[in-house]
Formats: structure tokens, sequence, C-alpha cells
């Protein structure tokens, strides 16, 4: 049976639809596929591999979509870093910023209800993409078929010192070992999203505040499911593990 093929129109920064319906691989390869050559368009004259960061949120499937977003982009010639975990949007924004990427590409729906996904695309600036660039993407969609290649086996080591550097630039704003030396009692709930316990790792450790996040483990549904694989929260400080201890779908898609 023969896929049928969404019309893509794209919203805010980026294109976002239910997962299964309209979100589907094949869409997504288009829509992928719509961006490699508007980025080639845009840089010709640049370096023979331009770099595009990937990153994904902890929606149904998103390390998978992205996984085939980034094949897509290899497949066009670009050198991708690819997040290997679920990563908070400013952090996937900033290494665009911090690596010199061409773009950036980040699998979520933001603010839209559980049973969506989305492509937003990030500019080389590392923010939201302006709508004179999605429409020129959206016009691109199906002008070439999709080109797909393997990614290499270290597509994330360029990330390890961009989110360093993240930390680095959080810290210059906030006085962290203050908050940390206060007397006090915290509480952090990402509410089941990309935060996971980023937010106790920058405080946690060294001091007076305790700190416990809860709500950490990934479930798709945010809360409106029930989340079965709930795990005791870490109040070491180190390097948020956000997905590496939840399950993984034994469905891969091909």
């Amino acid at each position: 049976m023969t896929e049928q093929l969404a019309e893509i129109k794209f919203g805010t920064d980026g294109w976002r639809a239910v997962i299964a319906r309209e979100f589907t691989f094949a869409n997504l390869e288009r829509v992928a596929q719509a961006y490699a050559d508007f980025l080639n368009s845009e840089n010709e004259a640049s370096s023979p591999r331009p770099l595009v960061i990937v990153g994904f949120d902890r929606r149904f499937l998103s390390e998978y979509f992205a996984q085939r977003a980034a094949e897509i982009m290899s497949g066009n010639g670009f050198h991708v870093a690819m997040f290997s975990e679920a990563a908070p949007t400013p952090v996937i924004s900033w290494s665009v910023k911090d690596l010199h990427a061409h773009g950036g590409i980040v699998i979520t729906a933001s603010h839209n209800p559980a049973t969506f996904n989305g492509f937003k695309i990030k500019a080389p600036w590392g923010g939201s993409a302006a709508p004179e660039t999605t429409a020129q993407v959206e016009n691109l969609v199906d002008v070439n078929a999709p080109r797909q290649a393997e990614l290499s086996h270290e597509k994330d080591l360029l990330l390890e010192g961009a989110i360093e550097t993240y930390r680095e630039q959080i810290a210059s704003y906030v006085d962290l070992e203050r908050i940390r030396q206060a007397s006090k009692s915290v509480i952090v709930d990402p509410m089941h999203g990309s935060g996971g316990r980023w937010v106790e790792s920058f405080l946690a450790g060294g001091g007076s505040l305790k700190i416990e996040t809860i709500r950490d483990a990934r479930d798709p549904l945010f809360g409106f499911g029930r989340a079965r694989h709930a795990r005791p929260c870490s109040r070491s400080g180190r390097e948020p593990e956000m997905d590496r201890r939840a399950p993984r779908s034994s469905w891969e898609p091909r």
C-alpha cells in the first residue's frame, strides 16, 4: 500500500503535524530534503561539507525522526552533528551558534499536544528561522527526491564542547554558587519534558541548597498517560542522562 503524502504547510519556524497521520517518515524526508536544498542554495561558495546540528525532544519516536532527518542531510553532503539524547531547545540553538553551523534542525512540536511532532529550523545565529526562510523551504518541497546516507559513528562528538560553553554562558549570567549556598529547598518539575535534570545539574552539589527533580522520566504523553518507568532522582550534579535509562522502542523504522 502506497503512503499518502501530505501537503506540507509551515508555521512558526517549521512544520508540525500529527504523528502517523501527516508526520510520517516519508513526509519528514521530503521536508528535510527541501531544507537541504535551501541550505545548499544559500551556501554555494562555502566549505565543501557545511555543518548542520540536529537535536530532538522526548516526544514519541523523536530520536528516530531526528536520525532520519540527519541521514537526509548527510545524503546531501552536509557534516551532521546530532545529539545522542533529548536536549532542551536552547542547548541545541546555542550549539548551532557556538559551532558556526549553517543551520539546525530540532524535532519537536513545542507547545502542541503530545500527538504532534515537528521539524523546526534554526538559523545560523541559533534563533528561529525567519518566515522568509520557511517560505523558501516550503516552496522547495518535492523539487528533489530525498537523498539519504548513513551517519558517522562520531556524529555527536562535536557537541561536547558546545554543551560545556553553554554551561559557562549560563554561569556568566547567573551567580550559581550563591544559589547553591542558599539554605533553601527547591523542587524542579520538567513535566517529563526535555529539561530533565538540567536545572538540577546546574545547582546540585557543594552547597546548602536542597534540590529535587520530579517527573523527570520520559513520558511521551507528558503526564496525561502513566509514566511506568519513573526512576529515582539523582542529586549528584552530573550531566543529565535524560533518555539513557528510559525505555526505547523495540521497533526501529526502516
